[in-house]
């Protein structure tokens, strides 16, 4: 008896590749959460612009905002009306467990 053995990396590949997207994208909603709690408010724009997007080629995720005057939130000295709150870099540090966590819980799910 002639046993067929076929290849399933192709598949094994795509569902892993498919996995990894769910993880990224997972830990992009949680982490526009986080950083939009850190990031302070006056009239709300900067908390609700705070976005992410999924690089896939590079397997990241990038959290940001297009308001003009976020650098002067975040960094100190550059504007004196600001402070400066690094809100995206707390928000995205004080959180580094979490996100392994889910990167854990939605790899592993998908298998």
């Amino acid at each position: 008896m002639k046993q067929d053995f076929r290849s399933n990396a192709a598949q094994v590949k795509a569902q892993m590749e498919n996995n990894i997207t769910k993880a990224l994208v997972s830990i992009g909603l949680h982490a526009q959460r986080r950083v939009s709690e850190e990031t302070p408010v006056d009239t709300g724009r900067l908390r609700s612009s705070i976005n992410y997007r999924v690089d896939q080629a590079d397997k990241k995720v990038v959290v940001g905002t297009n308001v003009s005057y976020a650098l002067a939130v975040h960094e100190p000295g550059i504007k004196r009306k600001y402070k400066g709150k690094p809100f995206i870099r707390n928000g995205i540090m004080n959180n580094l467990d979490e996100y392994g966590e889910i990167a854990k819980k939605v790899l592993k799910e998908g298998f």
